[in-house]
């Protein structure tokens, strides 16, 4: 199977969908790997990495997702990716598409089969694929909010973790919010997307736990990876133009087919 990598273009998203390690073992088991030309460059993965893995890299985006029939992505497709969606090719990706109309839109005309990484799910309810980047926004918390205290940043210029003689600035745990905000002299900090700040290690974690379903989705292909596994199977949630997640048909009031009767 052509399982293929377009570089990331949403805003301040540096992650890519695959490490080399990802494409060596796709390679491993006779898939073909085009990736697009400096999709890892924000990761710090150069193109001579995924090479020598056995990629092949494509000079664009548009050669990526012409061939490929399965695309892994790390976010939901944006405007100018839209045309490029099409019948009989898989989408992997990040794509809340509850929250967004337009993408909802666009996957259900296009007819193609859409498996969200943040639906896929256990047995046991869990949802392991956002589980990884929810650890590097946690880990990333403490960081950010000490870099917030510093003074040229708009805090009280303390410290975090103190020096002798000098107490320690204490954490309060809030949990979600909206963004950097101060009050009663603290700072309040909180963005939508962490894990993009740290693209390196985010990388990593992300194709540590997708590259189980990805290999099975290109050894089996879309339907019989999803008969075979519930877990995938409930993280489609949209096939060949109709929306199989009823979460997101009574988002954008739209019909909704059990992905089993499909």
């Amino acid at each position: 199977m052509l399982v293929g990598i377009p570089g990331e273009v949403e805003n301040h998203e540096y992650r890519v969908a695959i490490t080399p390690a990802g494409v060596v073992e796709l390679v491993r088991r006779g898939h073909r790997v085009p990736i697009e030309s400096g999709a890892g460059d924000g990761s710090s993965i150069p193109d001579a990495e995924y090479q020598a893995a056995g990629a092949r890299i494509v000079p664009d985006a548009d050669d990526v997702w012409s061939d490929a029939e399965l695309v892994l992505k790390v976010k939901e497709p944006v405007a100018e990716e839209f045309h490029r969606m099409r019948p009989a090719q898989t989408l992997f990706t990040y794509l809340h598409l509850a929250a967004n109309a337009e993408c909802t839109r666009a996957v259900v005309a296009s007819g193609i089969d859409a498996i969200a990484y943040e639906t896929v799910q256990l047995a046991d309810g869990s949802l392991p694929l956002p589980a990884p980047m929810s650890e590097v926004a946690g880990r990333m918390a403490a960081q950010v909010g000490a870099y917030c205290l510093e003074r040229t940043q708009g805090g009280r210029g303390v410290l975090l973790g103190g020096v002798p003689g000098v107490p320690a600035g204490k954490v309060v745990v809030l949990g979600a919010g909206v963004g950097t905000f101060q009050v009663h002299g603290s700072v309040f900090y909180c963005v939508a997307n962490m894990p993009g700040a740290v693209p390196h290690t985010s990388t990593w974690a992300l194709t540590n736990v997708t590259l189980p379903y990805v290999t099975a989705l290109a050894d089996k292909g879309f339907r019989q990876a999803v008969a075979d596994d519930p877990a995938p199977a409930r993280g489609v949630n949209a096939v060949r133009g109709t929306v199989v997640r009823v979460e997101v048909a009574k988002a954008h009031n739209l019909p909704h087919v059990p992905v089993a009767r499909l």
